[in-house]
């Protein structure tokens, strides 16, 4: 392969059963040469990534909680999650547009004749190497974990129980359904209203053991079983795996039995938390739990650390906080729609009376407008009979102006007669002619249809024959 690898082995001293290391060898061997060909770089690979040129590879084995842990790992460039997919798909074994998790795409290369490899050759190429190692460890009731990172490495973990037949095991009851619980695993065991629980911020409700706190852990809830409706009084089960310690609620414990453990198949190697299966007195299949993948399974369903009775809680606080808000937002919404309405109305009534006076004001102004015309053609009426009674006055006018003319005339010549005669016995009947045509010319102008005041009271003066004579001969003339 042309590839410098350091090769580190820890827990040389481990020991197993003889058949248990007869299956891990050709299992142990496809997983070095896995690791050697696709997750190691070449040197120069290796120096460009700032690494050493030397790669390592290590194999570790210790027996923890009545299983074989053996984990290989390496420093390597990881595995590539997008090439594995698309290599998937295009064997068709996934579909053009089904989404995997990480886990799900790492667990592709036990496929049967999976291979990234284009070229075939002597160690690897042919797609049987990991389909092989997934086998043997199934048949030995294990199970394979795989943690990878981009650019940093890969490391499997083999988990597979010590006792290859043969398990002592607790049962117990959840639901309708019995389970098995390793016996050497179990601590203590407590009635549910009997111990001391509280509840701790962050970590959820805990049983206080010894100044202990143990987290508790529902297994109805965590293995999605319906609980049994006849359980009023349930148990705690106090269990532990090497450093870590939980406390599992149940419904019932049935007893101790020793029972033959048979490995899952693989579609049950998928589930969290089951080790194996094995048939009971009555003829019916129970599962084996297995506390470390199980409290695995629910850390990573919640936050690092928790059960998943936390993170039950906290989504059922979250729901009913959801419940409050979503109220909430109904009432916003209930209010919102009150308001619009009363809005819309106001602005119906606002539109409503802004229409009534634009009406009232339109018909006004065409009132107006009418009698604006009428006043008018009243003023055109009023202006043609101003225009024809200034014409008639101004005819008037003219008529008064030379009868004054012709009075002042005779005026002039009665004058110039009354001075010729003033000594003669004749002169009163000399001028009475001429006064009388002075008093035919005021009877017209009088009779004018415009008559001229100062006209009409016209001073007669008679120079010579006096005012008296006038007055005395008016009715004879």
């Amino acid at each position: 392969m042309g590839k410098e690898v350091e090769f580190v082995t820890i827990g040389e001293d481990t020991e197993v059963d003889k058949l248990l290391s007869e299956g891990l060898a050709d299992p142990l061997m496809h997983m070095v040469r896995y690791s050697v060909d696709h997750g190691q770089q070449s040197g120069d690979e290796r120096v460009a990534a700032g690494k050493n040129r030397k790669g390592r590879i290590e194999l570790s084995a210790r027996c923890e909680g009545g299983f074989l842990v053996v984990r290989l790992s390496d420093d390597g460039k990881g595995l590539d999650t997008e090439a594995i997919l698309a290599k998937a798909r295009a064997k068709g074994i996934v579909g053009p547009k089904q989404e995997l998790t990480d886990q799900q795409i790492f667990a592709l290369i036990f496929q049967p004749s999976f291979s990234r490899k284009a070229v075939v050759t002597e160690v690897s190429g042919r797609g049987v190497g990991m389909d092989v190692v997934q086998t043997n460890i199934h048949a030995m009731r294990g199970h394979i974990d795989i943690q990878s990172q981009r650019g940093k490495g890969t490391a499997f973990t083999l988990t597979i129980p010590l006792a290859i037949s043969l398990l002592d095991g607790m049962i117990f009851q959840l639901g309708d359904e019995k389970w098995i619980l390793p016996l050497h695993m179990v601590v203590q065991l407590f009635r549910h209203g009997s111990c001391e629980l509280s509840h701790v911020v962050g970590v959820g409700e805990v049983l206080t053991l010894r100044g202990e706190n143990i987290p508790v852990t529902d297994l109805a809830k965590v293995l999605q079983v319906p609980r049994s409706e006849k359980s009023h009084d349930r148990l705690i089960i106090v269990a532990k795996d090497e450093d870590l310690r939980v406390a599992l609620v149940v419904d019932a414990v049935i007893g101790i039995q020793t029972v033959v453990s048979k490995p899952l198949t693989p579609e049950m190697q998928a589930r969290d938390g089951i080790a194996g299966c094995a048939i009971l007195g009555d003829g019916k299949t129970s599962l084996i739990l297995e506390i470390a993948r199980l409290h695995k399974s629910a850390a990573r369903a919640g936050e690092q650390g928790k059960g998943f009775a936390v993170v039950a809680e906290e989504v059922g606080n979250l729901a009913q906080m959801s419940g409050l808000a979503a109220k909430e937002i109904s009432d916003l919404l209930e209010q919102s729609v009150v308001k619009v309405q009363s809005i819309v109305d106001q602005t119906g009534q606002r539109v409503e009376k802004l229409t009534v006076d634009a009406r009232e004001k339109v018909a006004l102004g065409e009132d107006t407008a009418k009698r604006c015309a009428s006043m008018f053609e009243q003023i055109l009426l009023n202006a043609d009979e101003v225009n024809s009674l200034i014409n008639e006055i101004a005819t008037s006018a003219q008529e008064q102006a030379r009868g004054v003319q012709e009075i002042n005339s005779a005026m002039t010549e009665l004058d110039n007669v009354t001075q010729q005669n003033s000594s003669s016995a004749a002169q009163p009947r000399s001028v009475i002619p001429m006064c009388g045509a002075i008093v035919l010319i005021l009877k017209r102008i009088s009779h004018q249809k415009h008559p001229i005041s100062s006209v009409c009271a016209l001073p007669i003066t008679l120079h010579s024959f006096g005012s008296s004579f006038i007055f005395r001969n008016w009715s004879a003339l």
